[in-house]
């Protein structure tokens, strides 16, 4: 896994939904599309797993100034956000994003400078090796809000079922780690031994762009695990991408 982390200047004040994922989205397959057209189009067409997680942007050594879910974007603030290229294999991408700096990315209307880039690699057997340890509970936070659903059904679930949070982080992890586990089996043990010990969460209707909503919980949940054949999965899939533990 590559983490590409940039601290962006903007070059005009203005503002910016405060939930920008669908905006830090289109920029970097505006990049992708500039570097390689048609490797664009693959990946924003395909209904498979995509091959990267992003983190939204977000003002560094500050809090954010919100307004009517607003964030005020202000030229003497640095904003930061992130890219993982979770495929090992798509040398191609992870050449495009490690090799940005002093571009300009534009987010809704406004023009940043890509002013700063840090590179983290970390493979999938060091991921494994350094968390595939047992904690009986473990605090997850939801920095943006989050919907789940189940397969076999359309309706959408706000509220965090932790074997639903962790069969999808599982199916993520199969897609590109190579070292599987079985999701369906992992589901029914979580559905048994994974259980909400705190939750501190809100809603949030949030723009994902193209003028559509869509309902999700943010905050944190404290999970309690039981020991047993999958209880250090839920360390390894928790660690792995979004949400964010919190030990």
């Amino acid at each position: 896994m590559y983490k590409f982390t940039y601290d962006l200047k903007p070059e005009l004040n203005g503002q910016l939904p405060l939930y920008n994922g669908h905006l830090v989205y289109a920029a970097y397959l505006r990049i992708i599309n500039s570097k390689n057209p048609h490797f664009a189009t693959i990946i924003h067409a395909s209904k498979t797993i995509s091959p990267f997680a992003m983190t939204i942007l977000r003002p560094i050594g500050r809090r954010a100034e919100v307004t009517q879910g607003f964030m005020k974007i202000r030229t003497d603030t640095l904003y930061r956000t992130s890219i993982t290229i979770l495929d090992d294999n798509m040398t191609e991408l992870i050449d495009i994003f490690g090799t940005l700096s002093n571009i300009r990315i534009k987010l809704g209307l406004i023009p940043f400078i890509v002013s700063g880039l840090q590179v983290k690699y970390v493979p999938y057997k060091t991921h494994v090796e350094e968390h595939a340890k047992y904690k009986s509970l473990i605090r997850v936070h939801f920095l943006t809000p989050t919907q789940l659903s189940i397969r076999e059904s359309r309706q959408p679930i706000i509220l965090p079922r932790p074997e639903l949070i962790l069969n999808n982080l599982a199916r993520i992890w199969n897609s590109f780690s190579g070292i599987n586990v079985d999701s369906t089996t992992l589901y029914e043990w979580c559905e048994k031994n994974v259980y909400v010990r705190e939750v501190d969460i809100v809603s949030r209707e949030v723009d994902i762009g193209k003028k559509v909503k869509q309902v999700g919980f943010k905050g944190h949940v404290a999970f309690r695990v039981n020991e047993g054949d999958y209880a250090e999965w839920i360390n390894i899939c928790l660690l792995y991408t979004s949400p964010s533990p919190r030990d």
